[in-house]
């Protein structure tokens, strides 16, 4: 048997999540702002003082409307993946199986984050910052399997005794590279 399959994701805007951590995803922030405008905001408009009132670790709540504006994401993925078996059955009690897997797998995370941002304010000194990074694995598998069974024999000792003998070997390898091109301390009002 054989199986192929290739898959490709390109995905634009920040999202509701944040694979470092809960605490720094877009859809804390959402969920915990304030469901209402105060007197004299709009939409788009920056409560410092809420934003300071809120701020534990660097973790203030800010308008997710601004924050989403404050963020650039930009991910393309590309997956292959390949898997094969063979088998062969020498006698009814007696089979060998092969089976082989190839996994191929790129990503580019193109990343921006402004003033209003975690990220920013956590890891860029509190201005903006913008990061590539590129990640490429590679997988192969590899298992080779002896199985002994008597389900299909007759006889005295089949009718009172079921025997199932595997033995056998895998190899399983992974290879990773990851290249990080990070820029922090960019001035205030740079934009993506």
């Amino acid at each position: 048997g054989l199986n192929v399959r290739y898959n490709n994701t390109t995905v634009d805007g920040a999202g509701t999540s944040n694979p470092g951590s809960s605490s720094l995803n877009f859809l804390r922030n959402v969920m915990r702002y304030r469901p209402f405008l105060a007197p004299g905001q709009t939409s788009t408009s920056l409560d410092e003082a809420y934003t300071d009132a809120t701020n534990a670790n660097s973790l203030s709540l800010v308008n997710p409307v601004l924050l989403n504006q404050a963020q650039y994401r930009h991910n393309i993925q590309n997956v292959i993946d390949l898997s094969g078996f063979a088998e062969y059955k020498f006698t009814r009690w007696l089979s060998f199986r092969s089976t082989f897997g190839w996994d191929y797998n790129t990503l580019t995370q193109n990343l921006f984050n402004d003033t209003l941002t975690s990220s920013s304010k956590i890891s860029g000194g509190g201005l903006p910052m913008a990061s590539i990074q590129t990640t490429l694995s590679t997988v192969i598998d590899n298992s080779n399997v002896f199985t002994y069974s008597n389900a299909q024999g007759t006889g005295r000792f089949h009718e009172h005794n079921r025997l199932t003998v595997i033995a056998g070997e895998e190899i399983y390898k992974t290879d990773s590279n990851v290249n990080l091109i990070q820029t922090n301390y960019f001035p205030v009002g740079t934009t993506a």
